[in-house]
């Protein structure tokens, strides 16, 4: 078949945008593909002249939209550990699922695409972070690509059933009895607690309570001198790799939402979260617990009404805890799907 692949620079980024938003309806899509999202996360993907760049390759056949490559390049080895090759852009940063972004796309694109930066771009590295399993891309590159690395990272996520009565069945007993015993303490207590699924609350109070919740997940984390060591030893090869810049995603993304509970008019949770319409599906980003009100465990309440209020709309098919595998995304009948990171050589 005949192809053809254009290049594109952050400047001309939008000569692409009817492109990308018929292609981010793709059934492999997600929040994070989405024309929107790139245009944030571009302005914080660093570019240093000779080192790193930007590039977007976009496949077509005909005058027909086949794919699109959002790439950031590293042209020449740097610092020993960032090394010369083609990256996802959006790596180390917020955007919890990586991919290119495609609709109906055959093995045949994947293939004109890496042969593309194989001969014209030069590059023969390719480092590709955070692909769901579930896509045709991991499909391709695990069947057709020798890889030289694949670590895989644990995602939770949750189907929203049909009835009330189908999601309590889903939970265990002793997660149906944990939110009993939490709404009891606040009975207990004499407090109240009132839930907003599409909440503004004070940003600057938001960013306080994630930091707070980051600090505290830190400090448990080291339990042997095997993982200080390994945390040692990650920190000083972070120190030298050049990453996208952590940002606090509610400060940038305007339409996302939150999922809050409030006890005596005090936030004491919120869940940040995105809205993929297209797809009828929610994806959590930054959370935050208040501490004075830990006990009542105010976020899993405030998530268990949200659920509830979701099957009860009829409008969403699932529900996103993305990364990372927490207690609390279990105990509202969450399971498991997989990321995976990829290197390999073209």
């Amino acid at each position: 078949m005949n192809y053809t692949i254009e290049e594109y620079t952050n400047d001309s980024i939008r000569h692409l945008e009817e492109a990308w938003l018929i292609l981010e309806k793709g059934d492999d899509m997600t929040y994070y593909q989405s024309y929107k999202w790139n245009m944030i996360i571009q302005h914080f993907t660093p570019q240093y002249k000779g080192i790193c760049k930007l590039l977007y390759l976009l496949v077509k056949q005909g005058e027909k939209p086949l794919l699109i490559a959002p790439l950031w390049i590293i042209e020449k080895t740097f610092l020993f550990v960032n090394k010369k090759g083609a990256y996802l852009i959006g790596r180390k940063g917020w955007s919890d699922y990586l991919n290119f972004v495609y609709a109906d796309c055959s093995n045949d694109v994947f293939k004109v695409l890496f042969d593309y930066i194989y001969s014209k771009l030069h590059l023969s590295l390719c480092c590709l972070e955070q692909i769901k399993e579930d896509t045709k891309l991991y499909a391709y590159l695990s069947q057709y690509v020798t890889l030289n690395k694949d670590c895989l990272t644990t995602c939770v996520s949750l189907m929203i059933p049909k009835g009330v009565d189908d999601y309590k069945q889903i939970l265990s007993k002793k997660s149906r009895q944990n939110i009993r015993t939490a709404n009891n303490r606040l009975n207990k207590d004499g407090r109240s607690i009132v839930f907003s699924f599409e909440d503004h609350p004070n940003l600057t109070i938001c960013e306080s309570m994630r930091q707070e919740r980051v600090e505290v997940k830190n400090k448990f984390r080291i339990h042997s001198l095997k993982e200080l060591i390994k945390c040692l030893k990650n920190y000083l090869k972070n120190k030298f790799i050049i990453s996208f810049p952590v940002f606090l995603p509610f400060y940038e993304d305007k339409s996302l939402r939150f999922v809050s509970a409030y006890i005596d008019g005090e936030l004491a949770a919120y869940f940040c979260y995105g809205l993929d319409e297209y797809h009828k599906k929610v994806v959590l980003m930054a959370v935050g617990t208040n501490n004075k009100f830990a006990k009542y465990s105010p976020g899993v309440l405030a998530l268990y009404a949200y659920i509830l209020n979701l099957i009860e709309r009829k409008e969403i098919s699932l529900l996103d805890f993305t990364r990372g595998d927490e207690k609390y995304k279990y105990s509202l009948g969450g399971v498991n799907h997989y990321i995976h990171d990829v290197s390999f050589n073209l």
